[in-house]
């Protein structure tokens, strides 16, 4: 399945004309989509059932949802539209996500937190 989806991603890269503006987006959601694949995804479907939850990123944990904030000082937050957006990788079609209006600060939490996400799992 792991090649087939980098086949796809490729695929993809050459058949269709992918805004530039859009190929962040692109490149996030085969990452979260490839990192699932290796047995490390993280299950938004609590935090849609309960939109109290917030998302948080331990380094030493790696990603956490809780009410609460934890008392570990090194525990960055995250607000829900980027939850809202990282739970539709896993759920929708490329198609659908590259049609999103995601805004410059959006993208730019997606990229911080893939990035945090990435470095916790390299430590694994």
């Amino acid at each position: 399945r792991i090649w087939e989806m980098i086949f796809k991603f490729f695929k993809r890269l050459n058949e269709f004309y992918i805004e530039t503006s859009k190929l962040q987006l692109f490149f996030y959601y085969f990452f979260w989509n490839f990192v699932s694949l290796l047995g490390y995804k993280v299950d938004f479907s609590e935090y849609l059932r309960d939109n109290s939850l917030k998302i948080f990123f331990n380094p030493k944990e790696g990603i956490i949802l809780s009410k609460d904030k934890p008392l570990d000082k090194e525990i960055k937050e995250f607000d829900s539209k980027t939850v809202e957006i990282l739970s539709l990788f896993s759920q929708e079609d490329l198609n659908v996500i590259l049609r999103f209006d995601i805004k410059k600060d959006e993208l730019e939490k997606i990229k911080e937190i893939s990035s945090l996400y990435f470095s916790f799992l390299c430590e694994l």
